[in-house]
């Protein structure tokens, strides 16, 4: 078997690149010899692999405080802030300060650093007293419009035209999130206005029928019919109470305050929404005086109090702070035991950031409940006291009191005793039934044509597009806010002792990142659904000398991590596949020796003896992908269809998709007495000195339409095809016409009025896959007859020269989208392992930036 390993490195200062190095194919020695995972997503040496090591050069961090602007507290006082106190970061190497706005309360933090990639958040304080899902329901309805924004969806437009790098809300248990990221100022203040007008000042508040949609309402279309339940939300929580481990998490929360119930809903709850409290939830809680707003960037912290000013000085302060504490929970004298059914199919028993939100989400850990929001930040001096405690006491007398206090002797827990139960869904979906038999029976016959007519006209809204005057109100940008080229990785390849090697000169904070890579073409077909199992195997099976708790500590020591995982993907132009094995590990420069060291331990010392140990391997592996199936169908059914469609798709189905989990289940039902057989098997296809020849996989699941029966209240519905095969020839149009469909003609249909959570297209262009899918969908048929529509949609679609730009705008943003340099790295790497040349990424670029001024110029 064909291997190489490559590594990459970048060790700098903060302005002068001294160092980087990245390697990339080898052919790979013996195995067998010594030495080598919110509501709301891959050699031959003669030496030792540390033999390797770069020479690094670190040189420390040299701005000053002083190097980052700030606000004078005269600015600030004129803007309305005053400001309550001013930190550097080290750790985040950021000036910080936090202002109070003096006529609400508010409180704001302004990080100013060197990082391009600017983050705006506004988080408010939301408890609630029921599971009605209320919080979560007015995440979804305050960005459908607002006053300066008044048409449907401004969050769509967004997406459709910005460059965003992260556009997105959360709900929490007692807090609602709604940050924005992207590295172009003027997007990324049109972003931050379009959200402050959404949380201040929503249509939702005055128009029912958001409520309807993002939450819940009777559904209608005859007199002579049913009634049904349709919201986005109402879907979304059906699907999220279908798998088990949500269920237990539930059930977990025993309190008597907000954690006790479901911020985000309880489908048999929901309903009893009102939009009376719906409305009053907003007024109470989204206010000024209830929030907390986050800068992070290199952007001008001036421009950031005076864009907030505009929208604080409206309001006066309110009690809202008050009201919205949190109360303490009174612990339990003694432990709670919870026994409790959840749906279950028959035989069958058993969820990247910006730099700038994570912290943003890590400081609101405290900020929300009015401490310290700097102190989450500065981990340093109290890191270095545990470890100086730890070398002091030892860690058996520093943690021992902790587990005896919090874990073992701790009345304060709760123990969930989960049962399948085969008949729970047909229970719960008859009750919901009898329910609204029970809201009918109750109406008149005129109550009923109201319900009909109710039903149609929120229909006809939904599906009938913004005007022109009001898509135009959301900012958007110009062609000459978009870079002129596309975004290039530095790379270079070369040569060490006879394998091929990929440096990138990249800036990484004295971070080494490093992947090494198996060619798998010469694994038999028929043992392709053991590679999962034999890459975890790697990891947690132990050494010679290490057990795998052993040796797992060492890796949390030495290094940030070690991964192992197949990679499969078609090669454009090519019929047969590129499938791999990698192995990727991160570590401090100064740990390079130990890294590359327990890559060769980990690869050529590992014990597969432990036959106990592998069948947990296996019914670990089950369960994960049973509540794969139920809580991210459309992950399998995409698998699914890729399989019948091409060589690449059909290897990855058989190791992650529903041929995986048969397989799994087949080999938990037998002895697994001969499981060492089946890795000996493995084994011996691995090389020796040589790379063995490699073998054909010249497979495809059958080409039919298939049906997946599994316990959970929502669908999963997939189509696709292989529009290369009808001749289509790729350029830049195919991505454009993708992620426009996914915006406008899917997000409506699907999503807005058919109340799926969501519905999207994607488009593969390495094997040519075009496929449509919907995620937690209450529809089946009627959304494959959406799907069937969208040719029709194209061919009567006109389009602007506006919207046309906007789109293409949008889809460069995604195609270029911000990168950390380990991310920028490894996707060089995948691009050379797919035969995708920076020329031919360049021209897709350059095809997509031409397609806009030749729409610029018509």
């Amino acid at each position: 078997m064909e291997g190489a390993a490559l590594l990459r490195s970048s060790l700098a200062c903060s302005n002068r690149l001294f160092f980087s190095f990245r390697p990339a194919f080898y052919p790979m020695p013996s195995i067998s010899r010594t030495p080598i995972t919110p509501h709301h997503c891959p050699t031959h040496f003669a030496k030792r692999f540390s033999s390797l090591s770069p020479r690094a050069i670190a040189t420390p961090f040299t701005h000053s405080p002083s190097e980052f602007s700030g606000v004078s507290d005269e600015v600030a006082e004129q803007l309305g802030f005053e400001k309550v106190s001013e930190e550097f970061i080290g750790e985040c190497k950021s000036k910080a300060l936090l202002f109070r706005h003096k006529k609400t309360g508010a409180q704001v933090i302004s990080v100013s650093n060197d990082d391009e990639n600017k983050v705006f958040g506004i988080v408010f304080r939301t408890p609630p007293n029921d599971s009605t899902g209320i919080p979560h329901i007015l995440e979804h309805s305050v960005l459908c419009g607002s006053r300066k924004y008044p048409l449907k969806e401004p969050f769509v437009e967004l997406l459709k035209g910005s460059l965003h790098t992260f556009l997105n809300a959360f709900t929490y248990p007692d807090r609602t999130c709604y940050p924005v990221a992207s590295t172009n100022s003027k997007d990324f203040y049109n972003l931050v206005d379009v959200y402050l007008d959404a949380v201040f000042f929503p249509k939702c508040v005055e128009d029912f029928q958001t409520f309807q949609q993002e939450g819940w309402h009777y559904e209608l279309n005859n007199p002579s019919e049913e009634i049904s339940y349709k919201g986005v939300v109402f879907n979304e929580m059906k699907g999220v109470y279908s798998q088990p481990d949500n269920i237990l998490g539930r059930l977990a929360q025993q309190a008597n305050n907000t954690y006790g119930v479901d911020s985000g809903g309880d489908p048999k709850v929901i309903p009893k929404l009102t939009y009376e409290e719906f409305k009053e939830f907003h007024r109470k809680y989204y206010h000024p005086s209830n929030a907390r707003i986050w800068f992070y960037g290199d952007d001008d912290p001036t421009e950031r109090l005076r864009i907030l000013s505009e929208y604080l000085d409206m309001f006066d302060a309110s009690s809202a702070p008050n009201e919205s504490r949190v109360q303490t929970q009174k612990l339990f004298s003694e432990p709670v035991r919870i026994s409790e059914k959840y749906p279950a199919g028959e035989g069958k028993h058993t969820g990247s950031f910006p730099r700038g939100l994570s912290l943003m989400l890590r400081s609101m850990g405290k900020w929300i409940y009015d401490m310290d929001p700097f102190q989450p930040l500065k981990y340093e001096k109290p890191l270095l006291a545990l470890k100086a405690r730890l070398e002091k006491e030892g860690s058996k007398a520093v943690f021992s009191p902790l587990i005896e206090k919090f874990i073992l002797n701790n009345p304060h827990r709760v123990v969930v005793e989960m049962q399948p139960d085969p008949e729970k869904a047909s229970r719960d979906e008859a009750a919901e039934k009898e329910i609204l038999e029970k809201v009918k029976a109750g109406m008149t016959e005129e109550d009923l044509a109201e319900l009909a007519r109710a039903t149609q006209e929120l229909r006809l809204k939904q599906e009938t597009p913004d005007p022109p005057e009001a898509l135009r109100s959301v900012p958007s940008l110009s062609l000459h806010d978009i870079p002129k080229e596309p975004i290039t990785v530095p790379t270079e390849v070369g040569n060490i002792n006879g394998v091929k090697v990929l440096q990138h000169d990249l800036f990484t904070n004295d971070v080494l990142y490093t992947e090494v890579v198996f060619n798998m073409k010469s694994l038999k077909q028929e043992l392709l659904p053991l590679v999962p199992l034999f890459c975890q195997s790697l990891l947690e099976m132990g050494t010679k000398d290490l057990s795998f708790v052993q040796l797992n500590q060492l890796i949390g020591r030495k290094t940030g991590g070690i991964s192992v995982y197949p990679l499969t993907s078609s090669v454009r132009g090519k019929e047969d596949p590129c499938s791999h094995i990698i192995v990727r590990g991160k570590a401090m420069a100064g740990r390079a020796d130990d890294l590359f060291h327990l890559i060769n331990c980990i690869l050529q010392e590992v014990q597969f003896t432990d036959q106990q140990r592998f069948k947990q391997f296996v019914s670990q592996s089950k369960a994960r992908m049973e509540n794969r199936l139920r809580g991210s169908g459309h992950g399998i059914a995409a698998a699914r269809m890729d399989a019948k469609l091409n060589v690449a798709g059909w290897i990855s189905e058989q190791m992650g998709g529903f041929s995986y989990l048969e397989f799994l289940q087949s080999l938990e039902e037998k002895n697994l007495a001969n499981s060492e057989k089946f890795v000996g098997k493995f084994l011996d296809l691995l090389p020796n000195n040589s790379p063995l020849a490699t073998t054909s996989w010249n497979a495809r699941l059958p080409s039919a339409n298939e049906a997946i029966v599994i316990p959970t209240q929502v669908n999963y519905v997939g189509k696709a095809a292989n529009i290369y095969d009808t001749g289509y020839q790729l350029n830049g149009s195919a991505y454009v016409i993708h992620k426009y469909i996914s915006n406008t003609w899917l997000w409506d249909r699907v999503r807005v009025s058919g109340g799926a959570y969501g519905g999207f297209c994607d488009f593969d262009s390495h094997s040519g896959v075009f496929s449509f899918l919907s995620y937690r969908d209450p529809n089946l048929l009627k959304t494959l007859d959406i799907y069937d529509g969208t040719g029709e949609f194209l061919r009567q679609l006109e389009l602007d020269d506006e919207t046309l730009t906007k789109a293409i705008i949008g889809t460069i943003g995604e195609v270029d989208s911000y990168q950390l340099p380990d991310a920028k790295g490894y996707s060089s790497l995948m691009r050379h392992l797919l035969g995708v040349s920076d020329e031919d990424n360049e021209r897709k670029g350059k095809l997509e930036r031409r397609d806009t001024v030749n729409q610029e110029n018509c």
